[in-house]
């Protein structure tokens, strides 16, 4: 009987640290995955100096990272196509590149405020 009741116990505790160290690999990998995203997002900005127009957008990636999202495309008039990537640098800053038929014309930084815009709450009202 006493036997029986401490091999329950001595299970209930390899369960124990089994599920400890499920945890410890969980908690592991998420903080290593948060990490890969932001060197991914600050090598951004040095892989930046590398970019020219004229490049193609296979060069572009090749320089940047695949990790990118599209941001717009369309075509103009005489029959332009226009395809914009964003890079992410941090949570609110983009590198967003403009491509014309597959070739970089412009590229541009944007940020976008921390903070909205404060609210004028000293309007009279009528």
């Amino acid at each position: 009987m006493i036997q029986k009741s401490f091999i329950k116990c001595l299970q209930l505790f390899k369960i124990k640290v089994m599920m400890k160290k499920c945890l410890f690999f969980v908690f592991l990998i998420i903080a290593l995955t948060g990490c890969s995203s932001y060197s991914e997002m600050l090598s951004a900005d040095s892989n930046m100096k590398k970019v020219e127009l004229d490049m193609t957008k296979e060069q572009v990636i090749a320089i940047m990272g695949s990790n990118y999202q599209r941001v717009g495309s369309f075509r103009l008039e005489d029959s332009t196509y226009v395809e914009m990537l964003g890079f992410k640098r941090n949570y609110n800053e983009t590198y967003v590149m403009r491509f014309e038929n597959g070739i970089l014309t412009e590229w541009n930084k944007e940020v976008i405020p921390e903070y909205p815009a404060p609210v004028n709450t000293n309007t009279v009202s009528k």
